[in-house]
């Protein structure tokens, strides 16, 4: 009995997801944790119980298109916005704060705030709002839990934990000949460049 979904998912070849004592689903694991995933109740704005933390703690995250437009699902072809709003309470040394997309329990993209700075900075204390945007033709179909951290390197300073994040469907843009279709193999829409000559 796990919550770890990538554990499952790699040991596993079937799977039984309950809800009280109940059988809700039983047969392929794949099939089982997409169920679990579906189960989530996706909201475009999240509020986080703030820790007592004195250095700083991330009080909400909300997700948007580019026009600001607070929603929870997207068309495989459109930007996503992940906004993380984040209390800053003492003058902290190398701050960063970090982004983590999951699928189906597994972890598939990590990105930190700083991953395009040379030198991290000092951080005065205040109220923050950072955005972390991935672009459109990157996450294939399914629903996407989302985490961030905050902290300091080697001092983890505040942790969301999972919590339901968003959902991208196929509801524009036709997969059935692409190789991004969502049953298809894949965690994320191929960047590949093809050339094909006739020899």
């Amino acid at each position: 009995v796990s919550h770890n979904m990538g554990a499952i998912a790699d040991l596993c070849e079937k799977a039984i997801l309950l809800d009280q004592g109940n059988i809700v689903e039983f047969g392929n694991v794949h099939k089982v944790i997409s169920k679990y995933a579906k189960s989530f109740t996706y909201n475009s704005l999240i509020k986080i119980n703030s820790s007592s933390n004195n250095m700083g703690n991330i009080s909400k995250m909300w997700i948007s298109d580019e026009n600001n437009n607070q929603k929870e699902s997207f068309d495989i072809s459109e930007p996503i916005h992940i906004h993380i709003e984040y209390e800053v309470k003492e003058r902290l040394p190398q701050l960063q704060i970090t982004m983590t997309l999951a699928k189906d329990g597994i972890s598939i993209v990590h990105s930190f705030d700083t991953d395009g700075d040379e030198i991290l900075k000092m951080i005065e204390p205040g109220i923050y709002e950072a955005v972390c945007i991935f672009p459109e033709m990157f996450l294939k179909s399914g629903n996407y839990n989302i985490r961030s951290n905050m902290g300091i390197p080697k001092v983890l300073i505040f942790d969301t934990g999972f919590m339901p994040g968003f959902s991208i469907r196929e509801m524009f843009t036709n997969t059935s000949d692409k190789s991004y279709k969502m049953e298809r193999e894949g965690l994320v829409v191929s960047p590949a460049i093809w050339n094909t000559i006739k020899k």
